[in-house]
C-alpha cells in the first residue's frame, strides 16, 4: 500500500486511508459480537460507535473501504458511517442462516480453496464461544492437489468436521472424500450433503458455530451429468425450522 500511496501522491491525487492504521477512517477498537461486530471509529474527526451486522474482520475492511470512498465522493461522514449498521451481506458469503434451539449459529459460505477456507475459519473463530463446526467437500474434475490441503486447513482450524460431497460431476465422490480425509484425521465422513448438514446441526450446542462451506449461493448439485436442485441455505433453514425430523 505504501508504494501505491506514494505513486498516487506523486501524481497529485488525494489520498484517503482506512483501517487500524488508517488516518481518515481509523478503527479504534473492534469487538466481535454474535452475528456482528461493534466498532469504534475515528472518521474524519468524528468518534463514532457502530454495530455492523456482519461477521469476519475482512468484511469490516471491505465496508470501511466502501464508506471511505463514499465520503471521498461527497457523502456526509455521519450518514456514511450510520449506513454500516443496515448493510446486508451477499447470499452465500458468510451468510447467516439462523440459530438452533440451543442458541448455536449456522452460516453458509462459498470458500472452496485452501486460502479461502483458512480466511473463513479464522474470521469466524472470534465469533465462536465454544466449538467451530465445519461441513465441506471438494468439487470433482477440478484441482485435485487442493483436496488434502483443504483437509489440512480444516483439521488445523476447525473443532468438528464433516467431509461430504460438493459437486463431484463425473468423478468418483468416494475418491474425492478420501483425498480430503488423507490429511483430515479428526473428521466424520457423510457422503449425502443434506444428511451431513442435518447431522452437524443436530450436534450443535450453546456457544457453537457451524459453517457449511464450498457451494455458497449455488442452487444445484452436479452428479454424473445430473443437475440436482440443492441449496445449502435452504436445506439448513428447513432443518432449523424442524421441517426435517
Amino acid at each position: 500500500s505504501e508504494e501505491l500511496v506514494k505513486s498516487s501522491r506523486d501524481r497529485g491525487h488525494e489520498i484517503l486511508t482506512y483501517g487500524f492504521m488508517g488516518k481518515d477512517v481509523r478503527i479504534v477498537s473492534l469487538n466481535p459480537r454474535k452475528q456482528g461486530q461493534e466498532l469504534i471509529l475515528e472518521a474524519f474527526g468524528h468518534r463514532v460507535k457502530v454495530n455492523v451486522p456482519m461477521v469476519g474482520g475482512f468484511q469490516v475492511s471491505n465496508i470501511l473501504c466502501a464508506a471511505t470512498i463514499a465520503i471521498g465522493l461527497g457523502s456526509d461522514v455521519r450518514d456514511a458511517i450510520a449506513t454500516l449498521e443496515i448493510l446486508e451481506g451477499i447470499a452465500g458469503r458468510i451468510e447467516f442462516v439462523g440459530t438452533t434451539l440451543s442458541n448455536a449459529q449456522v452460516y453458509v459460505d462459498y470458500a472452496h480453496s485452501p486460502a479461502s477456507m483458512s480466511e473463513l475459519l479464522r474470521a469466524l473463530r472470534p465469533h465462536t464461544k465454544s466449538r467451530l463446526h465445519l461441513v465441506f467437500g471438494c468439487g470433482g474434475e477440478r484441482d485435485k492437489g487442493k483436496r488434502p490441503q483443504m483437509g489440512a486447513v480444516a483439521n488445523r482450524l476447525a473443532d468438528k468436521i464433516i467431509v461430504t460431497d460438493d459437486n463431484p460431476r463425473f468423478e468418483n465422490p468416494n475418491d474425492i472424500r478420501k483425498q480430503i480425509i488423507s490429511s483430515c484425521v479428526n473428521c466424520l465422513e457423510i457422503s449425502d450433503r443434506g444428511q451431513a448438514i442435518e447431522t452437524a446441526i443436530r450436534d450443535l450446542r450453546d456457544g457453537d458455530l457451524l459453517v457449511i462451506a464450498g457451494k455458497g449461493h449455488e442452487n444445484v448439485q452436479l452428479v454424473e451429468g445430473r443437475v440436482i436442485p440443492f441449496n445449502d441455505t435452504e436445506v439448513a433453514e428447513k432443518i432449523l425450522k424442524g421441517a426435517i425430523t
